[in-house]
């Protein structure tokens, strides 16, 4: 086949490719559509180029150089364009006019001012590398560890014609060119290879492109069903925070009504109930919050913050969660702290209170240690460390990124539905911070919050260590030296099986008073009270009964 046979052959196939693009664009979603009219057009120009190279010899030089590599180069630059758009690059399509414009003056400059078929076979190969490198750079640039089959493939095509067009500089470059050369000849087997080689990108580069277009359609799709799920699951929230809000405002009233009519220790046990339902409800708000902002960013509202105070009361919560599971507590401030900061304490109690409650979900009579420090910065900034660490049962490194992930859990918890980590991260970041966890299976996880913030008093807080052990006692007869009679103690199981925490509280009185040789009995008792663990007061009332 000679070169202008060649040269039809691959016009009529790029005309009947960018048809059945055409075709195709009309049912690709509006989103796709631009990429594949711009590959389209592309293939046109290309397809028009090869058009008028057999008719070279039969127009003036000048204008026949500018009419056959115009469109080419169009076509080429087109295909770069279409690449660019679709993988998200900054568009340059004014810098490839321009190329497109001063390639074509060079061709007309040096056809017919300096007539030079050498350097116009330099200037439009260098120009063609430019574009089809361009091309390869992006493909290989947008490369991702999924990167589908026709992606690859559309990279191959882009790499071997590019290299193919290098290596035809060079043959050019250093073949003797005498002033009656014609490109489009047999007289050399480039002349013969360039337009079996041209044939490539717009038909086996179209149909790489297209199926491109393709995969990227099923991609969308499935992005698609996973916001549905998505957007299911926060109706689902929804519906689940409002539910449990109702009872626990009722919840919290009662408490503060009780605890004007107690006495100072049992109103100091009302305010705990109190303190845990309104933290119970400001997550659920959170939940709620969450839902409506469809996993959009939390807000983040930044005012003087007590340190001291917002530890307390993290402590004082800390230890609550931390006796669900008979776990020990110890709280440690490494170095001294600053007084008033400026910060969002909400925020910042919610991060702690969630990284505490991950750790004493997945730790059982084992410690849980929350430990700050702060380490002075420039200009009356300081950079705070918060470390929640646990002796649980730690994560896998597959599992580590994923668990920050909104509605993922590590395994189906009840009064869990996976946004704990979630939100802290997400708050941690807004508020210009890092979430570092250090975790491995049998050793237990730490979360590490680093967290800058601005100093608003020179004064410092030095806080002592706190150890609060709520390691169950071993249930053997040197535990429970004394214990009452069993008519005592099933009174006691009969009130600790109906939550009675203020007549418990009065039968630890009244028992004290009558049979004050059990008081070893009756602190495990008032213990287990304190963390409202009525099953095991049951257990204790057991023991005998």
């Amino acid at each position: 086949m000679d070169s202008i046979t060649a040269l039809a052959a691959a016009t009529l196939m790029m005309l009947a490719n960018g048809a059945v693009l055409a075709f195709m664009r009309r049912h690709l979603p509006s989103d796709l559509q631009p990429f594949a009219y711009i590959w389209q057009a592309a293939t046109f120009a290309i397809a028009l180029g090869c058009m008028i190279f057999p008719f070279y010899l039969h127009i003036p030089l000048p204008l026949a150089s500018v009419l056959a590599n115009g469109p080419l180069l169009v076509g080429l630059a087109g295909y770069w364009h279409a690449l660019r758009r679709f993988y998200g690059r900054p568009d340059i399509i004014n810098l490839m006019t321009i190329v497109v414009v001063v390639t074509l003056l060079g061709l007309f400059w040096f056809s017919a001012v300096q007539p030079d078929t050498r350097i116009r076979i330099m200037i439009v190969s260098a120009t063609w590398l430019l574009f089809m490198g361009g091309s390869f750079l992006t493909l290989k640039n947008a490369m991702q560890p999924d990167t589908t089959r026709s992606h690859w493939a559309l990279l191959s095509i882009f790499g071997l014609v590019t290299l193919f067009t290098a290596i035809r500089s060079v043959y050019y470059a250093m073949l003797d060119i005498q002033p009656g050369f014609n490109i489009i000849d047999n007289s050399s087997v480039m002349n013969l290879l360039t337009p079996m080689v041209a044939v490539v990108l717009p038909i086996i580069g179209t149909t790489a492109f297209v199926l491109l277009l393709l995969e990227r359609m099923r991609s969308e799709a499935a992005v698609s069903q996973a916001s549905l799920t998505d957007k299911k699951n926060l109706e689902q929230l929804s519906y689940l925070g409002h539910d449990l809000r109702a009872p626990l405002s009722t919840i919290v009233g009662y408490a503060r009504l009780l605890s004007q009519t107690q006495t100072a220790e049992q109103a100091s046990h009302l305010r705990a109930i109190e303190r845990s339902a309104s933290y119970q409800m400001e997550l659920i708000d959170e939940m709620l919050d969450h839902a409506k902002r469809a996993l959009q960013p939390l807000g983040i509202r930044l005012q003087p913050t007590q340190m001291k105070s917002l530890l307390e009361d993290v402590v004082q919560h800390g230890k609550s969660l931390s006796g669900q599971q008979h776990n020990r507590f110890e709280f440690t401030a490494a170095t001294p702290l600053p007084e008033l900061i400026h910060s969002d304490p909400r925020r910042l109690q919610q991060i702690l209170l969630n990284l505490i409650s991950n750790a004493a979900k997945f730790t059982r009579k084992g410690q849980i240690r929350f430990i700050v420090s702060a380490k002075p910065g420039p200009a009356n900034q300081t950079a705070l460390t918060f470390v929640v660490s646990d002796t649980g049962s730690g994560i896998s490194p597959q599992d580590q990124q994923a668990i920050f992930n909104a509605f993922e859990q590590r395994d189906e918890r009840p009064g869990s539905v996976g946004l704990g980590l979630y939100i802290a991260r997400t708050a941690i970041r807004n508020m210009g911070g890092e979430l570092i966890l250090d975790s491995a299976p049998g050793t237990g996880s730490s979360f590490s919050v680093h967290l800058p913030a601005q100093i608003l008093s020179e004064n410092t807080i030095t806080l002592p260590t706190q150890v609060w052990d709520s390691s169950p006692t071993p249930k053997t007869t040197s535990a429970l030296p004394s214990t009452p009679t069993a008519a005592v103690l099933q009174t006691l199981a009969s009130l600790a099986a109906n939550g009675e925490l203020s007549e418990i509280e009065r039968w630890i009185e009244a028992q004290n008073r009558e049979q004050p040789t059990h008081s070893d009995f009756y602190d495990q008792v008032h213990l287990a009270l304190q963390r409202l663990d009525f099953t095991r007061i049951e257990l204790l009332a057991g023991i005998k009964a």
